[in-house]
């Protein structure tokens, strides 16, 4: 049933019952409620359920209307043969201007033999506040209801098997997602507020809500992809991958703690988290993909474990905060543009592994004054590694170590070229 508005009598209910002049209209009176359906129910529904059932291949939205001036985009592709708004047969449209500001209900009849949503049906729908899914569907296509903002609550039902790439990406809005508990393949379990892929214990979609049960052991690509409702986060121990692009984007989150049982950290894993400050990765973490913090501006101080064997390109990019850093001993070697505008970084520790630095690895970074390298034989590195460090700086190097000449020339962006000054001990 479909939510209209409280009410606070007896006479108050008659009145707007009166007024609205739609069909199937109810009253809970102990929620002081009023819903109606703005479809027959079925035959075979149950007459003691809260919610009859839907007939045929029916998609139940509903659209939060705040300015009747401009039109309301209700989807993009023709998969819809019918459409019922507020109780009214309208011709199916893409765009539809309601007459009042407010929530309004649009019942679509999915086209004959349509068993799926398609590819970026609903996307960019900023008016879809909820969705209902009609067991007759199978499969959610990529980007189906993506950059849905005002998307409150999803409900996957039992027929589904497939859900693509994107599918919920940008929801920013959600705070309720429930897979029917007969679905063979996807669960809510422990009403976590996301969906899980059963046989493979991976999280697929989750929202700012979100509690992620121990039994999950890794969370999928894209996952919370641009949630900006969330805050914060608890990886639990017995999650042992975070796929790519699984917060991208998340503005609003804050803090992460990331838990033991992690080895890797996938590729923009991070990206554009503007707000994190605080990241705490386990100790079992190995490799540290691409992009995977870049852009988190908030960023003021990573401890990255002796466990790292690998950071990626660009893995810090971007992090305008970040003062200081230590590259454990477990580190080969630190990649393209790794460091690039970190504008705040003052000082870096390399641990003894490092091999090699790669291009622009440390460029911009203004602020930097104090490098530590405890290598015996230098790094290589570009000409532009050191490229817009700060002026009159102090390399520190074991005695006895060599190398490090070419570090401190003065040609191109060497580091003899910001008039930088080597120091053994």
């Amino acid at each position: 049933m479909i939510y209209i508005t409280k009410f606070e009598n007896d006479e108050e209910y008659n009145s707007l019952k009166n007024s609205l002049k739609l069909p199937n209209i109810s009253v809970s009176l102990e929620e002081q409620m009023v819903y109606y359906n703005p479809y027959i129910e079925s035959e075979e529904s149950d007459s003691d359920s809260n919610e009859p059932a839907l007939e045929g291949n029916k998609v139940l939205c509903k659209y939060n209307v705040t300015n009747t001036n401009t039109s309301t985009k209700l989807f993009t592709n023709n998969i819809f043969g019918s459409m019922i708004v507020d109780g009214a047969e309208q011709e199916v449209v893409s765009l539809y201007t309601f007459d009042t500001i407010g929530e309004h209900t649009v019942l679509f009849t999915l086209k004959e033999g349509v068993t799926s949503i398609s590819d970026s049906a609903f996307y960019n729908c900023s008016g879809l506040i909820s969705v209902t899914i009609p067991n007759s569907v199978t499969s959610i296509g990529n980007s189906a209801f993506r950059n849905c903002s005002r998307l409150t609550s999803i409900t996957i039902p039992d027929s589904v098997t497939s859900i693509g790439k994107h599918a919920f990406s940008s929801c920013s809005g959600l705070t309720s997602i429930n897979v029917d508990v007969n679905n063979q393949i996807y669960d809510s379990r422990n009403d976590c507020n996301a969906i899980i892929e059963t046989l493979t214990n991976t999280l697929v979609v989750g929202c700012k809500n979100t509690i992620i049960p121990n039994s999950v052991t890794s969370i999928g690509n894209y996952a919370f992809n641009y949630c900006s409702g969330l805050t914060n986060i608890t990886i639990p121990d017995y999650v042992t991958s975070i796929g790519d692009y699984v917060f991208e984007g998340c503005s609003g989150l804050t803090s992460v703690t990331i838990g033991n049982s992690v080895t890797s950290i996938g590729e923009s894993a991070f990206y554009q988290c503007s707000r994190l400050t605080s990241v705490t990765i386990g100790n079992s973490v190995t490799s540290i993909g691409s992009s995977a913090f870049s852009g988190c501006s908030g960023l003021t101080r990573i401890i990255i474990p002796d466990s790292v064997t690998s950071i990626g390109v660009r893995a810090f990019q971007y992090c305008s905060e970040l003062t200081s850093v230590t590259i454990p001993d477990s580190v080969t070697s630190i990649g393209n543009n790794t460091f690039q505008y970190c504008s705040k970084l003052t000082s870096v520790t390399i641990g003894n592994s490092v091999t090699s630095i790669g291009n622009n690895a440390f460029l911009s970074c203004s602020s930097l004054t104090s490098i530590i390298c405890n290598i015996m034989t230098a790094p290589t590195i570009q000409n532009n590694t050191f490229q817009g460090v700060k002026t009159g700086g102090t390399l520190i190097v074991p005695a006895g170590s060599t190398g490090y000449d070419v570090w401190m020339g003065t040609s191109s962006y060497y580091l003899g070229k910001y008039s930088w000054t080597k120091v053994e001990q």
